[in-house]
């Protein structure tokens, strides 16, 4: 069962897919309301809290009623205030918590479920092992999902017209009225933070034969988790920093034997937005790479060397903050160990993700 901690990220990632068709969807019928909490700049410790509704040339409406029907039925009571009353603005879906909790707790335990599967067929007790694995998970589904659901897009005026301007477009996405002028200005932040997991396939020197237990044993395919930050300085040229870690088993019998091939890349970020929610990115780096073997639990081989990466993604930005990533990456490197020798090893990943995009200027 040790082996199912690798899958931890795995399910949460795949349940932050899930999350995403319902998240906070830029294109919705006019049912979708969101919730609206407004920072005053005289009276910042009591923010005004109410249901986003219209996006006016100066100020913004917000109505009283949680209730779809209230909107339907026209029973709504509207608040007006005006750019210069307002500090900062957060945005979020109304009852998403529920429905991230529904459906985390639905992934988790069917991934963790079906991982689990995989490493017990054929055992005795298979089905009720299966059945039991995936409770935990389920509730670590549901947490996520608790968590992913109380996220809140965040919006700072400072009570400037050319901060509410630069964000009408934002705001115009989540009111209830649809706005008959849209804006013309769209604000894109800069800075982005992310981690993605997935499948990793070794190569090279990765598959050279290892003994384990007297037997030849080779890495099979396993999983990476990767940590990016990046920072774009035009739309299509910006900077990335990628801290990458691959883990392929050796031995299926033992899961204290394995490779390791982990490292730290920066490089150039080159982008094609092929529209205002999607970036094609290309991303190749070099840096710092580290190759590990442990062969039953002790350390047999330890090098490193030059690390090269060649990444393509598609970003998907599902709201003004959150966003969903998916690529594959090659790594290479010319490793050096202690007992002298030397290897090149090789990796091709493929990934889904989860970014985070920030900055105080726009594009």
């Amino acid at each position: 069962m040790q082996n199912l901690a690798k899958y931890i990220s795995v399910v949460i990632l795949l349940f932050c897919i899930s999350h995403s068709l319902f998240a906070q969807e830029k294109t919705k019928p006019q049912t979708k309301v969101y919730d609206t909490w407004i920072t005053l700049k005289d009276d910042p410790d009591k923010p005004i809290k109410g249901i986003l509704y219209e996006i006016n040339d100066s100020s913004i409406s917000i109505a009283n009623s949680l209730s779809v029907e209230n909107y339907l039925s026209g029973k709504i009571i509207k608040t007006t205030i005006r750019f210069e009353n307002i500090d900062k603005i957060k945005i979020r879906r109304s009852k998403i918590i529920g429905k991230g909790v529904l459906v985390g707790a639905i992934t988790g335990y069917v991934t963790a479920a079906t991982f689990t599967y995989t490493l017990v067929k054929g055992e005795e007790l298979a089905g009720l092992i299966v059945f039991e694995m995936g409770f935990p998970f389920a509730l670590l589904g549901a947490g996520t999902g608790a968590i992913l659901g109380s996220i809140k897009d965040k919006v700072t005026i400072k009570g400037s017209f050319e901060n509410f301007d630069l964000n009408r477009s934002t705001l115009q996405d989540y009111s209830y009225v649809t706005e008959t002028v849209k804006s013309k200005t769209i604000f894109k932040h800069r800075g982005f933070g992310g981690a993605e997991t997935g499948l990793s396939f070794p190569f090279g020197d990765l598959k050279d034969k290892v003994t384990v237990h007297g037997n030849a044993n080779y890495a099979k395919t396993g999983y990476n988790v990767n940590v990016i930050m990046g920072y774009r300085f035009t739309k299509n040229l910006g900077i990335c920093f990628n801290q990458f870690d691959n883990d392929f088993s050796i031995s299926k019998e033992d899961s204290t034997s394995y490779w390791m091939f982990s490292g730290i890349v920066v490089g150039p970020i080159l982008s094609v937005p092929l529209n205002n929610k999607v970036y094609f990115d290309f991303k190749p780096g070099i840096g710092y790479a580290n190759a590990l073997l442990v062969v039953e639990d002790k350390d047999k081989k330890d090098g490193d060397g030059l690390g090269l990466s060649f990444n393509v993604s598609l970003m998907y930005n599902f709201s003004n903050q959150w966003g969903l990533m998916a690529g594959g990456g090659y790594y290479y490197s010319h490793q050096k160990f202690d007992d002298k020798t030397q290897g090149n090893y090789q990796a091709f990943n493929l990934n889904v993700g989860v970014v985070y995009r920030f900055s105080r200027k726009s594009l």
